[in-house]
């Protein structure tokens, strides 16, 4: 049974940046907290990151981004399977796709387009829908998923990516609230994160995303969607 109310903490691709990562720890040691979920990329040692993560005790899923070795995770491992947590279920889908360009984690739009994709309230994406607000360069170019966007289409809930760095916003595709989280470290990295609520009592989802400016937290953006 899900509970009335479950605060995810979304933790943006860290690519390294410890410093950020830290920020953000303190940061939400304050807050009421029930998960965190990374989107990847890590591009440290995740030993590294469990670390700054032991003070906050609450259980983490994360996925493997493209610069990650397939297998690399931090608490527990999403990628291609099912899990859940106080009634909230989750699937994930590391790596990138559909560009190739010699990273670990690369796929085609293919191997996405065979995945089983089961029914469930959040999935975590690396890699964003296509033709969205959450894939697109600063030429204008889309360089998401088609197969990720598929996914996204059908079914409710939320779909959290990353690995577009200048595309962080949240867009409604069908029912299905979609949410690229962005960076922590180069290139267009911020200190950031974003809070996912699932609240049962008035049947929303709600992302908020913050970011660190001049020493303050500031909430960049909030959005509601109904769970449908």
């Amino acid at each position: 049974m899900v509970e009335s109310k479950v605060n995810i903490v979304c933790i943006p691709d860290v690519h390294s940046n410890l410093e950020a990562l830290k920020s953000i720890a303190e940061r939400i040691r304050k807050i009421r907290l029930d998960a965190i979920i990374f989107v990847g990329d890590f591009g440290c040692d995740v030993r590294d990151i469990e670390w700054i993560l032991n003070v906050l005790s609450v259980p983490v899923f994360s996925v493997p981004g493209n610069h990650d070795e397939v297998g690399s995770f931090i608490g527990t491992d999403v990628d291609k399977t099912k899990t859940s947590f106080r009634g909230i279920s989750i699937f994930g889908i590391g790596g990138s796709g559909p560009e190739k360009f010699g990273f670990p984690y690369e796929w085609s739009e293919e191997d996405i387009g065979k995945l089983e994709i089961p029914e469930v309230d959040i999935i975590v994406s690396h890699t964003p829908p296509k033709n969205s607000l959450l894939d697109q360069l600063p030429n204008g170019m889309h360089v998401g998923s088609r197969s990720i966007r598929d996914i996204a289409q059908k079914g409710n809930g939320v779909l959290i990516s990353g690995h577009i760095h200048e595309s962080v916003n949240v867009q409604r595709i069908n029912n299905r609230l979609c949410y690229n989280a962005g960076s922590l470290g180069p290139p267009y990295g911020r200190t950031q994160y974003g809070i996912i609520e699932r609240n049962t009592d008035l049947d929303l989802w709600i992302i908020k995303h913050y970011v660190l400016i001049e020493g303050e937290w500031v909430m960049q953006f909030s959005s509601i969607d109904l769970y449908k």
